[in-house]
Formats: structure tokens, C-alpha cells, sequence
């Protein structure tokens, strides 16, 4: 399975690398011809979110994939418009997709202004909660538990 997902991921970056002038729909094409007995397919999703943390873990949910795709995601924005790339999600079914952004649209500030509190508190929870994590691996590892039998 592991080999199979690297094969796949050096022929979406080797594609979505190269191809700087072909559509998206040519690169397809051309990934269904160098493999013919792998099931591709091809789908469009609506505008994404940033993934949000959740139980320590990034998290984002794609309905146009059925699943939960954090790279996905947060691959999407790092693309500028009309550019490639590439996400391999590794958690779950492992994964790779190639990403062509077609447009980007801004964020509404009004839903933000309204949602600003919960935002807040929920940013500063995760930083917490990591700040605290940190320390505990901290001290585990500089510290030496005595036990003492009678």
C-alpha cells in the first residue's frame, strides 16, 4: 500500500509540476493514459474552509470527496488562482490529489465580526492546549520517576 501511495504521489507532482500550459483536464487524460488500471477520478467542490483544529488535530471535511481532508484544504490556500498542486493525505484512506484553484473568494467580515468571540476563545483554547502538551513532554522527558518499595 505504501509503495502504491508514493508511485502516486511522484506522478501527481511529477504532472502537476511540468505541465504548466496543459488543462487540468489534459493532465487527467494523461495520468489515466500512463495508468490505466488505476481508478481516478475527477470531482469539483464548492469554496473550502480553512481547516479548523479539532482534538489536536487538523480537521476539514470535503463534501464533493466524502471525507475528511485537512491537506486538501490547506493546500488550496497556498495556490494562487489558475495554479496546480498537490495534497497526499496520509491519515485515513491514504490519498493523492492534484489541485487546480480556480477562483478564490474573500472572506465575509460581517460573519466574522459576529462569530469574533467564539473564534477568539476557540484560538486561544488551542493555544493552550498546545502550550500544554509541550510542557508535559517537556518535563517527561527531563524527569526521573522514583519508586519506593517496602
Amino acid at each position: 500500500m505504501e509503495k502504491g501511495f508514493l508511485k502516486a504521489k511522484e506522478i501527481a507532482e511529477k504532472y502537476a509540476g511540468v505541465t504548466k500550459n496543459s488543462s487540468f483536464d489534459d493532465i487527467v487524460k494523461s495520468i489515466k493514459t500512463e495508468c490505466p488500471q488505476k481508478d481516478i477520478s475527477v470531482c469539483e467542490t464548492d469554496y473550502i474552509s480553512r481547516p479548523i483544529k479539532l482534538f489536536n488535530k487538523e480537521s476539514r471535511y470535503i463534501d464533493a470527496l466524502k471525507e475528511d481532508r485537512p491537506n486538501v484544504a490547506k493546500k488550496a490556500f497556498e495556490l494562487k488562482s489558475s495554479q496546480l498542486g498537490v495534497a497526499a493525505e496520509t491519515s485515513g484512506e491514504k490519498a493523492c490529489y492534484i489541485i487546480a484553484l480556480l477562483d478564490k473568494k474573500a472572506a465575509d467580515k460581517s460573519t466574522f465580526e459576529r462569530d469574533k468571540e467564539n473564534v477568539t476563545k476557540r484560538y486561544l483554547y488551542e493555544k493552550q492546549e498546545t502550550f500544554l502538551a509541550d510542557w508535559q513532554n517537556d518535563i517527561s522527558r527531563h524527569m526521573e520517576i522514583y519508586t519506593k518499595f517496602q
